[in-house]
Parts: structure tokens; sequence; C-alpha cells
């Protein structure tokens, strides 16, 4: 989530959720990813427009590197915000990445 908009809501639901999960299976949570420029919140976008809205938009830490990282996300609808995810992270030296949702929509 972009800082502006975590600012405004208050939390980061994705954040609270893999910080629980964490706990829940004893595997340590770091967050690895940081949005660039805020975009267009991908629920509002027509699908055919929510790879385009997400590319090049996550930015992985170094500490990706060689890591096995777990991506957990609140709700995914085409799994475009978890693939640019992903592929930050495999770019920046991730050893593997998977990927969890709380919810699918449909």
């Amino acid at each position: 989530m972009h800082r502006a908009k975590e600012r405004k809501r208050g939390y980061n639901q994705a954040e609270l959720l893999a910080r629980a999960l964490s706990r829940r299976i004893g595997v340590p949570c770091d967050m690895l990813l940081s949005r660039g420029r805020e975009r267009a919140t991908q629920s509002l976008l027509p699908k055919r427009d929510r790879a385009a809205n997400v590319r090049g938009t996550f930015q992985a830490s170094p500490r990706a590197k060689g890591r096995s990282i777990l991506i957990v996300d609140d709700i995914c609808t085409t799994g475009e915000t978890l693939r640019a995810c992903a592929n930050a992270l495999l770019r920046e030296g991730a050893s593997r990445v998977c990927a969890i949702a709380v919810a699918k929509a449909l």
C-alpha cells in the first residue's frame, strides 16, 4: 500500500494479516516491498487495465536476495498485484516466491 493511502486509512490490512500469520506459524515477517508512486485503485479498474496499472509499481528490498518469500494479500481479484509483487522480488534475487490471499473476488 502506498504511504499516502496508509496514512489516510490509518492501517495497512495486508501488513496486519501478514504479521498475524507470521506469529501463528512462527516465521519472521519482513516488509520487503515498497510501492512507488500512487496509482489508481485496482478494484475500480476494468480487468484489461489492471496489469498496466501495477507494472513497475513495486520495488523489492535487496534483503530479498536468496530468500523464499510468501506474499500475503487481503484480496485477489485478477492476480495482477500479486504477479507484479512477485516479479519485483524475483528481479531482486528472491529464490522462491509464493502468495496467499485471504479472499478471492469472483
